[in-house]
């Protein structure tokens, strides 16, 4: 429930945006090609990590780095645009 308080607002957001830019169905198709995209891409690190009898407390640490480097990477990239 919690997560629709985030993510509704962003898609509306991307869809306003979308429609000024290139138009609201192509936003869309871009955003769930890229979405499904990261979901085969971690299902498959998960996959792999599980093959390799990784604990638990290892995979929650590498994905959870994993997100910290994304986030810094997306901030630094942002700042030096603006």
């Amino acid at each position: 429930i919690l997560s629709g308080l985030l993510i509704v607002p962003l898609n509306a957001l991307l869809q306003h945006r979308g429609h000024i830019l290139v138009g609201a169905g192509h936003s869309i198709a871009v955003q769930n090609f890229s979405e499904n995209l990261g979901i085969l891409i971690l299902s498959g690190a998960y996959t792999m990590m599980v093959k390799f009898n990784l604990p638990v407390n290892g995979i929650v640490f590498i994905f959870g780095f994993f997100v910290l480097l994304a986030m810094t990477v997306a901030s630094q990239y942002y700042a030096k645009s603006n």
